[in-house]
């Protein structure tokens, strides 16, 4: 049996009744490899997830648990029922959301909201950008960051 391999590719050429040198050139919208990674001619990306009912959006994007999304250049979801939106937003811990640009949820159950937010207690909610719900030295457990400190 030989082996599988190979993309499919998706082409269009112009519309009829367009008459030029270039009227049979085909233009490439998409690519769809032998992994599932479907790539657009603007270099966005749809993959196959990593976790089980898992979906990721976006190049480097990692949805590697269980009914986890990351939507987001290099968003990683890695914890169960998790959610990372935003360029390098990460959602570790099970049940956390971060949404922003490099936002961190690592406490179970936490919120982080807002470029380099971070919320890193248990329960923990951080809004605003830069706001930090931290364990040690910070709100701890249950605890609400509005902003920067």
């Amino acid at each position: 049996m030989a082996a599988a391999g190979g993309s499919i590719v998706f082409q269009t050429s112009p519309a009829s009744g367009v008459s030029s040198s270039t009227a049979n050139t085909l233009t490439t919208y998409f690519t769809l490899n032998s992994a599932g990674v479907l790539t657009g001619s603007n270099s966005a990306t749809i993959s196959v997830p990593d976790g089980t009912r898992s979906e990721r959006f976006g190049a480097g994007a990692t949805a590697a648990g269980t009914d986890s999304l990351s939507i987001g250049n290099g968003a990683t979801a890695s914890g169960n029922t998790s959610v990372a939106v935003g360029r390098l937003a990460t959602s570790s811990a099970t049940n956390t959301s971060a949404l922003g640009y490099s936002a961190t949820a690592s406490g179970s159950g936490s919120i982080a909201i807002g470029a380099n937010s971070s919320a890193s207690a248990a329960n923990a909610i951080a809004i605003g950008k830069s706001a930090s719900a931290a364990s040690n030295g910070g709100t701890g457990d249950n605890g609400i960051a509005i902003g920067s400190w």
